[in-house]
């Protein structure tokens, strides 16, 4: 009897609790839906409610309740949007109750519909819609783009065939619920901060490009200023979680913190340590609760290019309905502050300021409507005040420059914005080389095995600059052809050094793949000596490889010397290295780079040098900006490599030297910073017996001449 008693008590309990589990749920709906669209785009644009009840997948009645809330409380704009939510809402409800599925096209004609209802009514009312253009750009792109990005959201369990459209969705719904914790943020604490640092963190499981791509989006809808902080967690989130956990979060945390400190202003670091930490500590708590996403192999994918590509597409169009230089928001407090400023200046020196009776906060609002609408002063203004005139043009020049500087401003996001898009663009170019198929190299090795009597079933050549070959079906037993004949007859066709064959046997012979060998092996070697007087070295010297056979050294020379320079040195090392190996252009990085050190309050500065070589092919390159000359040792000669460009974070243009060359078997090149550089000649001639090390060793102490006056680093490149 008491057993009974005890089932019915907890089967009690468990339907209490699955009814306040409901209710809850139902509550963070209603909440989530009522900040979004509360949510501001730019310039009194409310496109993200409209957008959830457009293109949300699985849309239920407590968001359109929270969107419908939002949108009554806010005017004349806010009864169009709710005309247009309860639309939108009817139709989807319909076409549940008829059983058809809700997809992107659905999604698409409801938000024209709404954009274009929007616009018919705004078209009644100048300060809804038409005001600028800038507002009007806004509602007709934001509202179908996000409703379209928000229906393409798949659940975890999605096939690889959908993982692209399902990460592009993900971001768009990143995005969308650290905008909407922006509302109820203040300067001290920012639950929109501490969630996008969450998020970042749960994409960096699944890649680092991915956790990367999802601080890009988070630190855009918390802040600009937020990118690089959010950006630098995904991405070093995920690329040591497969190792360890506990030391990836608190990497990625702590590298977090120093870039936020870097970049933000003293009074801004507090707020940043405690939302970020509130947000690392809100991830520890619940990571073995989330589901675990499906990592992708290290191998890329045929169509790994095309879906980076259409991820840089999709965000290039997310920051390009952001940031247009078309409408500039001038702000309107600002003007009448300034404005105010100098009225009030000149009614002090006005000697009939007593006995004037012009209302001095309507003179304010009417000067103010001059800058911000061009707004005409009325007549008696002009006749009862004698600085009317002086007044009227210093307003109209403040509008000027204020409208000059938004518009700078809104470039220069705009460019940054677009350089991350077209980042993506070359690494997805870079993955599709690495993929695609080299159909006249097949043709050529096709004709080559005929000749030699091999009978086969296909030919596939794929790869451009690291080439890797496959024969299928391959009967090698009858035309008495040995695996050294092939490696020979392979290389020849494809023009590049292969490896041994790697033979499988399959029902109609031997599956057989070759793949490319690098035709130099590198030996690096690195010295290095701070300023006398300093325990730390401003300089960075570092050395990495991609997975295509790619080797980089790069030397970076922070301003001055000491613990100041070697953070700008090693932060500037750190951002060219981890965008590089996820494929990004050099030059791209490098402005970017660039960029993010102009937008620091204080000036700083960072010379790079950077080296690439292509093991397979042996084609190098050296980029410098602002950087002391190298030197190249070859067959018993030096040249001198050089450059005139501006270090990084000077100018706002990027400007750098690019030297193309072949590097061969016994070239030597020595990288120096400008402390280690000669200040006659060159540096001594390297000796055969020595190593890379030993070398670098030696030209650092022939520099050495009792106290050294900045710091010093030697790189030394050998091709064996």
């Amino acid at each position: 009897m008491r057993t009974l008693f005890d089932d019915r008590r907890t089967c009690v309990m468990d339907a209490k609790r699955q009814k306040y589990t409901s209710y809850l749920m139902k509550g963070a709906r209603f909440a989530f839906g009522l900040l979004l669209a509360l949510s501001e785009a730019r310039c009194g644009v409310f496109p993200f409610g409209l957008a959830l009840c457009c293109g949300a997948p699985d849309l239920r009645f407590p968001e359109f309740a929270g969107v419908l809330a939002a949108s009554l409380a806010g005017g004349y704009s806010g009864y169009v949007r709710a005309a247009a939510a309860m639309a939108a809402f009817a139709v989807r409800y319909i076409r549940k109750r008829r059983k058809k599925e809700h997809t992107v096209f659905v999604s698409l004609r409801l938000a024209l519909g709404a954009t274009a209802f929007c616009a018919l009514c705004g078209s009644f009312n100048e300060s809804v819609l038409f005001s600028s253009a800038f507002r009007a750009a806004c509602t007709l792109a934001i509202l179908p783009l996000f409703a379209c990005l928000l229906a393409l959201h798949e659940p975890f369990s999605a096939s690889a065939h959908n993982r692209s459209r399902r990460q592009i969705s993900l971001l768009a719904w990143a995005f969308c619920v650290v905008r909407a914790l922006g509302v109820i943020s203040s300067s001290a604490v920012s639950p929109s901060l501490a969630a996008g640092f969450f998020l970042a963190l749960c994409a960096g499981r699944e890649s680092p490009f991915f956790g990367g791509m999802c601080g890009f989006a988070c630190g855009l809808a918390a802040g600009e200023v937020y990118i690089p902080v959010m950006c630098t967690a995904g991405m070093a989130y995920g690329v040591f979680h497969p190792d360890s956990k506990w030391f990836s979060l608190v990497f990625s945390t702590l590298l977090s913190l120093t870039s936020g400190v870097y970049l933000a202003s003293a009074e801004g670091a507090f707020p940043q340590f405690f939302n970020l930490i509130a947000g690392a500590a809100a991830y520890a708590a619940l990571q073995k609760k989330l589901p675990k996403p499906a990592r992708g192999s290290p191998a890329v994918s045929p169509g790994a290019g095309g879906e980076l590509k259409k991820m840089s597409a999709a965000f290039a169009a997310i920051s390009e309905a952001f940031c247009t230089q078309s409408g500039v928001h001038i702000p309107r407090d600002e003007i009448s502050a300034k404005v105010k400023e100098a009225l009030f200046s000149a009614c002090g020196k006005c000697r009939r300021c007593a006995e004037c009776r012009i209302d001095k906060f309507d003179y304010v609002n009417h000067l103010t409507g001059l800058a911000a609408q061009s707004f005409p002063l009325p007549g008696h203004i002009y006749e009862q005040c004698p600085h009317a005139g002086g007044l009227a043009g210093n307003a109209l020049a403040l509008r000027d420059s204020l409208s000059r500087n938004a518009a700078e401003a809104a470039g220069e996001k705009a460019e940054s914005y677009m350089s991350f898009a077209r980042l993506l663009c070359s690494a997805g170019e870079r993955a599709e080389n690495r993929s695609a198929r080299d159909l006249s190299a097949a043709a050529a090795l096709k004709s080559a095995l005929e000749k030699q009597g091999l009978v086969f079933s296909g030919v596939c050549v794929r790869g451009k600059k690291s080439p890797q070959v496959v024969i299928k079906n391959a009967v090698i037993e009858k035309c008495g052809m040995t695996p050294e004949d092939l490696r020979f007859t392979v290389a020849r066709a494809v023009n590049a050094r292969v490896s041994a064959p790697e033979m499988v046997k399959t029902p109609q012979g031997w599956d057989v793949t070759l793949r490319a060998l690098p035709r130099i092996r590198i030996e690096y070697g690195k010295a290095c000596a701070g300023k006398t007087g300093e325990t730390v070295s401003g300089d960075t010297a570092v050395a990495f490889e991609s997975e295509e056979c790619v080797f980089y050294s790069l030397l970076a020379d922070g301003m001055g010397s000491g613990a100041d320079a070697a953070a700008c040195s090693r932060l500037a090392a750190l951002f060219m290295e981890k965008l590089i190996l996820a494929g990004g252009d050099k030059k791209e990085a490098l402005a970017m780079l660039n960029r993010m050190l102009l937008s620091r309050r204080d000036e700083v500065f960072t010379t790079v040098d950077l080296l690439e070589v292509d093991r397979v092919s042996g084609e190098a390159c050296i980029i410098k900006a602002g950087a002391a000359p190298s030197f190249l040792f070859r067959a018993g000669r030096c040249w001198k490599i050089a450059t005139d460009t501006p270090p990084a974070g000077v100018l706002g243009g990027m400007k750098v030297t690019q030297t193309t060359l072949s590097f061969r078997r016994g070239d030597i090149l020595v990288m120096l910073s400008d402390g280690a550089c000669p200040a006659r000649g060159v540096p001594p001639a390297p000796e055969k017996k020595k190593t890379a090390s030993a070398y670098a060793s030696a030209i650092l102490e022939s520099r050495r001449g009792g106290e050294a006056s900045d710091d010093m680093s030697v790189c030394v490149i050998k091709a064996v």
